[in-house]
């Protein structure tokens, strides 16, 4: 499996190349009204408007403006464009389905968390980005985007 590791809050972590379409430089994100507390708004990605999550929010670490040295990690899940905002894409690594633990159904496991990597320096969590949604700020989300798309 390709992965793509990531920082947030200075921890790694990781998600499953397959659903990287891209990784762009943080720009200024436009706020979305009535959405979740993790959508941090908007951006324009050559004509196409995505929903910006905040991945700060997400893993429970510190507020803080967005900066430019940070990343936008643009996935496409279920035909869905999102750009994950990250403290910065650290690079692609290749690694064997041995070298995961799985982690789903454990309890007190988040439910995007799919598998643990052992890396020499600690252990990286391996995320679905099509799960870090919950059914209520998808549908949120959703409402909104449609609300933006048709005001």
């Amino acid at each position: 499996m390709n992965v793509l590791l990531f920082e947030v809050a200075r921890q790694r972590y990781a998600l499953p190349m397959h659903s990287v379409k891209e990784i762009i430089r943080a720009v200024s994100v436009s706020v979305l009204p009535e959405t979740p507390p993790i959508v941090a708004g908007v951006i324009n990605v050559r004509g196409s408007i995505i929903p910006v999550l905040n991945m700060r929010a997400r893993f429970g670490a510190d507020a803080r403006a967005v900066h430019p040295s940070e990343h936008f990690i643009i996935v496409d899940e279920q035909h869905r464009l999102m750009a994950l905002r990250v403290d910065r894409a650290v690079e692609m690594a290749q690694v064997e389905d041995a070298e995961i633990e799985k982690v789903a159904g454990v309890a007190g496991a988040a439910p995007y968390v799919v598998g643990a990597l052992k890396m020499p320096d600690g252990l990286v969590l391996i995320h679905d980005p099509a799960a870090f949604l919950s059914e209520a700020e998808s549908i949120a989300l959703s409402t909104a985007m449609t609300a933006q798309e048709d005001g």
